[in-house]
């Protein structure tokens, strides 16, 4: 909001300087110092407002007819008014192009108004542009953005400067010819003329200093002495110092507490330094290192101190300066990236002879050190590919490992990440000093190539480095052994990193004790308490919480339905519904995030173990994930065919189940993956048991085709024989143990599946009839064991079926009769088994068979209903009627 001051007189300042003040530090004290975003035309409002001269009178009416044009000005709005106005328009939503072109129809504005009338919408003018400019600047310096080459900034400044010399000339006439009608005055009148000296006179000093900084501007950009010597020679008569060519010792202590005081004697310092000799100016530049300067001005000092060395062509001291910076460990990042970008472009803009352009890489590469002391390695990379135009700086040495490592790193994909997070880990041991930020970097691309165990070991590794690095550095270090852990856990992978299922508890209570102010605490507390915390509570939580903490609900969820048994899963699952839509629902463009992804196949995991409209989401899922896309890695398109896999068999197709299974193998094994990545897909005894699961159920249902019942029968046999023919590949290649009865049951779902595709087929030679017996027989020998006892119903009735096909009425009898003792009276397979039992007393005792018959017509009302109903009317048409 721009802030009126049509009703405050501006107060008399003998300096002239009070109103500039936040004009002229142009964003190095919040660049270098805090980090801030730079001063530019959005800041100009405040600016403007502390000049004492702008108000505001505008409505949108009158903002109308400015946008139409210079002719259109409203009658009666002056100067003040139509600077404010300017200001508002000038910072708009425009793209830079239209701002600059306001900015022109503005000065032509100016151009049409009476000289007086116009002169504060001329200063406001100027000093936007100035402001813009320097934005310029400082994102050129700090690497932040080069959007004009220093030359064409260099110009601006140039044109700036003319600007406020004509400005402040003007004032000084103005306020000479106040000065000669106050000699003549009286009264009112000469008070009102001498406070309209004042403000001619605080108008000259403020252009004076504007134009002092834009010509030093200039002269930092281009290194030109002569530009410095012309700012010194603007600058130095607004220190009234009571001499010329003063020197530190003139300069009062006491005013050095104003800051526009201040900022004149940081620029005369710095233009001294460039235009003669750096120590001089250092000397200016320690004038302002005590505690009544503004802080962030003083803060920013050290850079100064390079710009002007670099500036002035001494790369030797500016190394001095950076040593220092790193040994006190007191920099910035934002400070080692302009001393990198100095000793590059001043490197090439020399071009000079060996010696010079050793001196400036020596700078180069301390600056380079101290980002990667920092953990900056990324702005590393950038800088150092992009401050040249003759191409990426490739130093040699470890700092040029390190840099060809990072390139590597960043222009990986898939499995040549883990080859190039390797080689920045090899760099890292071949750095001088522990280099967290690389060791990290190179362990999370370790994780996010799927190779955690690896990455987990790095960690391990890397311990005692890490215990002295800085305290973000030792955060990001104990979150990623949690994630890694996390991750092993999920790939069923701890025993193989010599862990075990404590390893997360413990791992995140010492992260709460060392991290207890860490954004990520909350994370971890909501996770590790999710153990004990009711699902309630959990879903509570998600919903008073931030995305982090949501995601964090689900997970924990997501892993109590992994653990829960067949009785509370639907509670479980139900919890996790609440939760509502996940992030990629809500934003399908968000599928190149990779954590989004995750949350997504973590949900698809989940979804498959619903059903309806569950598996309807899954596949939706599934469907907007599209592993295949840009940036899909190879570990992903195997886990997502694996879970369109295990969608299929909840849904009840076990042909596409069968078909995804087998690409989903083959995609894992094609990726050259490691023992503990194979958790992309599911675990062979996993992925066995859920499709017993699966048959089971289908066994039950009334509209159970053929076609549909030969691919439960593959699908059964498949996935038994892939346990048998490796009963402990699980355990050997995933470090997942291998259940002590696994090969009982696979054993005996093989011999199902065989006897099932008997019965389909049918008995057509007598060795086919005696193969399915066997078969039979092997699944009920099995079924006896404890291993087995779930599968004794569906066992006897193999038995029966193909004892029935061969005419072994005895054998048929026997198992009829056990499946009814052991079945709940009146469910489907009971059913079956009363049909069988009366089919096999049928061929063997006819009037006994149909007293069984007409007692079971007799206690059930809906005998003759289904499959099992219309054998049963056979035999009653076929049996002889009891004798009374």
């Amino acid at each position: 909001m721009i802030r009126s001051l049509r009703s405050r007189r501006p107060r008399p300042d003998p300096t002239g300087l009070a109103g500039v003040v936040a004009i002229v530090s142009f964003g190095l004290a919040g660049v270098f110092a805090t980090a801030g975003p730079p001063r530019g035309l959005a800041e100009v409002d405040d600016l403007l407002a502390e000049l004492g001269e702008i108000g505001l009178r505008l409505d949108a009416a009158a903002a109308e007819r400015l946008e139409a044009g210079p002719g259109a000005a409203p009658t009666g709005i002056g100067g003040p008014d139509l600077a404010a106005l300017a200001e508002t328009w000038v910072e708009s939503d425009a793209s830079a192009e239209v701002r600059l072109e306001r900015l022109e129809r503005l000065r032509r504005l100016a151009e049409s108004m009476s000289a007086e009338a116009a002169e504060p919408l001329r200063f406001a003018l100027a000093t936007a542009r100035y402001l813009a400019s320097a934005a310029s600047a400082d994102r050129w310096r700090s690497g932040t953005d080069a959007p004009r080459s220093p030359k064409m900034l260099a110009e601006e400044f140039a044109i700036a400067a003319e600007d406020f010399l004509r400005l402040a000339a003007r004032a000084e006439r103005e306020r000479a010819a106040t000065a000669s009608l106050a000699l003549r005055a009286g009264g009112v009148e000469a008070d009102l003329l001498s406070e309209a000296q004042q403000r001619l006179e605080a108008r000259r000093l403020r252009a004076s200093f504007l134009a002092g900084w834009s010509v030093l501007q200039r002269g930092l950009l281009l290194g030109e002495a002569a530009s410095a010597a012309e700012a010194a020679e603007i600058l130095e008569p607004l220190l009234d110092a009571g001499r010329s060519d003063p020197g530190p010792e003139d300069i009062s202590v006491d005013r050095r507490g104003d800051l526009g005081f201040a900022q004149t004697v940081l620029g005369y310092g710095i233009a001294r330094g460039i235009g003669r000799e750096g120590d001089e100016g250092e000397r200016w530049i320690d004038l302002l290192a005590i505690d009544s300067v503004d802080p962030d001005l003083r803060a920013a000092l050290p850079v100064w101190s390079l710009l002007m060395r670099t500036a002035g062509g001494e790369p030797a001291a500016a190394r001095r300066l950076v040593e220092g910076w790193r040994r006190r460990r007191d920099a910035d990042a934002g400070w080692f990236a302009v001393a990198l970008l100095e000793a590059l472009r001043r490197d090439e803009a020399e071009g000079g002879d060996a010696p010079r352009s050793e001196a400036w890489e020596g700078l180069a590469r301390i600056a380079a050190s101290g980002l990667i002391d920092l953990g900056r390695e990324d702005r590393l990379r950038r800088l150092a590919d992009g401050a040249r135009s003759d191409g990426p700086w490739r130093p040699a040495g470890p700092l040029g490992a390190v840099l060809a490592a990072l390139r590597e790193l960043d222009d990986a994909t898939g499995g040549d990440r883990v080859a190039a997070s390797r080689a920045l880990l090899a760099a890292a041991d071949g750095w001088p000093s522990p280099a967290p930020g690389l060791r990290l970097d190179a362990i999370v691309g370790l994780l996010e190539s799927g190779a955690i165990t690896e990455a987990w070991a790095a960690l391990e590794t890397a311990r005692e480095r890490l215990a002295t690095a800085s305290a973000a550095d030792r955060e990001r270090a104990a979150w990623l052994r949690l994630v890694a852990i996390d991750r092993l856990r999920a790939r069923g992978a701890l025993a193989a990193a010599g862990l075990d299922r404590t390893a997360w508890a413990l791992e995140a209570s010492a992260f709460l004790e060392a991290h207890p102010e860490s954004e990520r605490a909350s994370l971890v507390a909501v996770r590790l308490g999710g153990e004990d915390l009711s699902l309630d509570r959990l879903v509570e939580l998600a919903a008073s919480g931030a995305p982090g903490v949501r995601r964090s609900v689900r997970s924990t969820i997501a892993r109590r339905l992994a653990e829960a048994d067949a009785e509370r899963r639907e509670e479980v699952l139900a919890a996790w519904r609440r939760l509502g839509p996940i992030e990629l629902e809500r934003d399908p463009r968000a599928a190149g995030d990779a954590e989004v992804r995750r949350e997504a196949y973590e949900a698809v995991a989940v979804l498959a173990a619903g059903e309806g409209e569950d598996l309807r989401r899954a596949r939706r899922l599934l469907s907007t994930l599209d592993p295949e896309a840009p940036g899909g890695t190879a570990w992903e398109r195997a886990l997502a065919l694996g879970l369109a896999a295990d969608v299929a068999l909840a849904s009840g197709d076990p042909a596409s189940a069968r078909t995804m299974r087998q690409a989903a193998l083959r995609a894992d094994a094609d990726r050259g993956r490691r023992a503990e990545e194979r958790s992309a897909v599911a675990t062979s005894a996993s992925w066995l048991q859920r499709v017993g699961v699966g048959w089971r159920a289908s066994r039950d249902a009334a509209d159970r085709s053929r076609s549909l019942a030969e691919a439960w029968a593959a699908l059964v046999l498949e996935a038994a024989e892939a346990v048998l023919a490796d009963p402990r590949g699980d355990e050997s290649d995933r470090g997942v143990a291998t259940p002590p009865d696994l090969e009982v049951r696979a054993a005996a779902l093989a011999a199902a599946g065989e006897a099932e595709r008997h019965a389909l087929r049918g008995i057509r030679t007598p060795e086919a009839a005696a193969a399915w017996r066997a078969a039979a027989r092997r699944f009920a020998d099995l079924a006896e064991t404890e291993a087995g006892v779930a599968w004794r119903a569906e066992a006897l009735q193999a038995v029966a079926n193909s004892a029935a096909a061969a005419g072994g009425w005895d054998e048929v009898l026997a198992a009829s009769r056990r499946l009814l003792a052991g079945l709940p009276r009146g469910n489907e397979a009971w059913r079956i088994a009363k049909a069988l039992q009366i089919e096999a007393l049928a061929e063997l005792d006819p009037a006994q068979a149909r007293a069984v018959l007409d007692q079971h017509r007799v206690l059930d009302p809906e005998w003759d209903r289904g499959g099992p109903g219309i054998r049963l009317r056979r035999l009653h048409e076929r049996l002889p009627e009891a004798v009374p």
